[in-house]
């Protein structure tokens, strides 16, 4: 008999359990698991970006995400979460290091269309550059 095995998934209302029991009847057949973005991980991709934008798109503490699972009837843990969110920010590193790459490839930068004055000072010895 094998155990029951769950994956969490952001499908609103869903909590997917497969059960693989040698028994009589109808039975769902477990496959090899897929690979993940994070290993070992029971977060699926699909929730994993629900709580990153959740959280730095929307800037919602990890408990009230966690509680808004939990309305869901998904008690994910928020030290959970956090792990998920770190490791997830150490995978998209690459992400990060190839679009800072690109930005400083670029032959124009334009930050902000808006126009700037820019003052200069000197004090003791130092200069000040202000923008206005």
């Amino acid at each position: 008999m094998r155990p029951i095995v769950e994956a969490y998934a952001h499908y609103p209302g869903s909590k997917k359990a497969f059960c693989a029991e040698e028994k009589e009847g109808p039975c769902v057949v477990i496959a090899e698991q897929p690979s993940r973005f994070i290993d070992k991980c029971i977060a699926d991709e699909s929730l994993l970006r629900v709580i990153i934008a959740d959280k730095y798109l929307d800037h919602l503490p990890l408990y009230r995400i966690g509680a808004r699972f939990e309305r869901l009837g998904m008690v994910i843990p928020r030290s959970t979460m956090c792990g998920w969110v770190g490791q997830s920010a150490g995978r998209l590193t690459i992400l990060h290091q190839k679009l800072i790459e690109l930005v400083l490839a670029a032959a124009y930068l334009q930050v902000d269309g808006l126009p700037r004055t820019r003052s200069v000072r000197e004090f003791s010895g130092i200069i000040y550059y202000s923008f206005t």
